[in-house]
């Protein structure tokens, strides 16, 4: 069995039963929701409510996003999604 190191370990493999997966995904789709800004204390606030593996996947998923967000090879997608305007189709093409 493997582990993820973080402050503690998480025993591997999860099952999807383990991590409510739909809560951890609503939880990061509801920080980056322009259309219903929260203050980030709101969101510590919800994340400190959060069962114990269900806060722990939220913050990997977190901390992967930064990661691949901050490669270099993702610097054109970066560059395309932020001419994103929801209101028109994108301007640039992947």
């Amino acid at each position: 069995m493997g582990a993820v190191q973080d402050q503690q370990q998480i025993e591997l493999p999860l099952s999807p039963e383990d991590v409510p997966f739909a809560q951890v995904y609503r939880f990061v789709g509801d920080m980056f929701d322009a259309d219903a800004p929260v203050p980030a204390e709101a969101h510590l606030q919800k994340l400190k409510e959060m069962d114990d593996i269900t806060a722990k996947t939220v913050l990997l998923v977190l901390r992967n996003l930064e990661n691949h967000l901050s490669v270099p090879q993702f610097e054109r997608v970066r560059r395309l999604l932020s001419t994103y305007d929801p209101t028109r189709a994108m301007s640039g093409q992947l």
